[in-house]
């Protein structure tokens, strides 16, 4: 699936939600941008915002220079510091930007990707991110298994209160271990949540869980619905 046809297929998703979003794929908006706060976080790099490998970069490009966004309501890592000083400092941010005291931010929205080996956000297999209590927000890792080794990331905690939380997940690569989060997700106690720490991001609460994958991700699928 290309990527506007996924983006539009998430827009429409939640206009049917009546939920207030926009959908970038096919430039329609809804909902309220003056009150919109978007926060780049998902598998962050420790990058400059100028480096060809930033997320912030691409998203900059693709997506905030086309809507008419406050710098205000864009909320990012600070350049210049490493990993673990940027992840406290992003922590401040979260709490500051939410109100919430030493309480758990509740996102509206979080879109995230998996990798082959079932990683999230910057939340790789068996490593000790995955073990942080509920007063660790925004974690750093220094020894990623891909590069650069170091990054910041939401940590279970946060991702598992947010409201919606979306996996897009595509190519025939993704589909063994998309068969494995099935399998998690219909049978819990079935595999060990640090194996694949994607099947570990289910939505507290009233949270939903949505999967946008296209047709080679899911090869495999139907052997697990």
């Amino acid at each position: 699936m290309q990527c506007i046809e996924m983006t539009r297929c998430i827009g429409e998703y939640f206009e049917l939600r009546s939920t207030q979003l926009w959908s970038y794929g096919h430039c329609k908006l809804c909902g309220h941008l003056d009150s919109l706060q978007l926060h780049v976080v998902r598998k962050i790099r420790v990058w400059t915002s100028s480096d060809e490998d930033s997320n912030f970069k691409l998203c900059r490009e693709t997506l905030f220079n086309k809507l008419p966004l406050k710098e205000s309501q864009i909320h990012t890592i600070r350049e210049g510091l490493d990993a673990p000083h940027a992840a406290d400092d992003y922590q401040a941010t979260l709490k500051q930007v939410f109100g919430v005291g030493n309480a758990i931010p509740s996102f509206d929205v979080v879109l995230l990707g998996m990798g082959p080996d079932g990683h999230t956000a910057s939340l790789f297999p068996g490593h000790d991110l995955l073990q942080v209590d509920d007063q660790v927000l925004v974690g750093s890792i220094t020894d990623s298994p891909k590069p650069p080794a170091g990054r910041i990331t939401l940590t279970l905690p946060v991702l598992t209160h947010a409201k919606n939380v979306l996996f897009v997940c595509t190519g025939s690569g993704k589909a063994p271990v998309l068969k494995t989060v099935f399998q998690a997700l219909k049978h819990p106690n079935t595999i060990e949540g640090d194996v694949v720490p994607a099947a570990r991001v289910v939505p507290a609460g009233d949270g939903k869980l949505t999967w946008f994958v296209d047709k080679e991700a899911a090869a495999h699928w139907h052997e697990e619905l």
